[in-house]
């Protein structure tokens, strides 16, 4: 989403409806760059649907709902969902690591390093949202009617 100055000197939001949340780029320490994007609640809810059990059990007359969650499926799906790409990731040799699942998984829970670069630039994204809502807010202090 792009905002852009309109007719009547206002900001207008460009929306691509076919790729609702693309993602931004973070270069990482070391050379290379990852594409990442935040997981709207629709994602994240629909992860904890296909990865999370919900039993009900009794103890003592009372009535108790138990969660068994498959962690590593969660994980890898949530990863696969947050990393959009990435360049410049090769192997020892200079060979190109696609992106891949597999790889996305490899390298979030074997490389400190990559997992915290990844970390860093979803807060990084964290803290614009933060800062653009402040910013709307502050903007959208006129009714709708003006």
């Amino acid at each position: 989403m792009i905002p852009e100055i309109g007719k009547e000197g206002r900001q207008q939001m460009k929306v691509d409806l076919e790729n609702l949340n693309p993602g931004a780029w973070f270069d990482l320490p070391g050379g290379g760059r990852v594409c990442v994007r935040k997981a709207p609640p629709a994602v994240t809810k629909s992860i904890e649907k296909k990865t999370t059990k919900r039993k009900v059990e009794y103890k003592r007359g009372a009535r108790y709902e138990v969660f068994n969650t498959d962690e590593d499926m969660a994980d890898r799906m949530l990863w696969d969902y947050l990393i959009v790409d990435w360049e410049g990731i090769n192997t020892p040799a200079g060979d190109p690591i696609e992106c891949t699942t597999e790889n996305k998984v490899a390298l979030m829970g074997g490389s400190v390093d990559f997992g915290n670069a990844v970390a860093e630039a979803l807060e990084t994204l964290g803290q614009e949202e933060r800062e653009r809502e402040e910013a709307q807010e502050k903007n959208s202090q006129t009714s709708c009617g003006d």
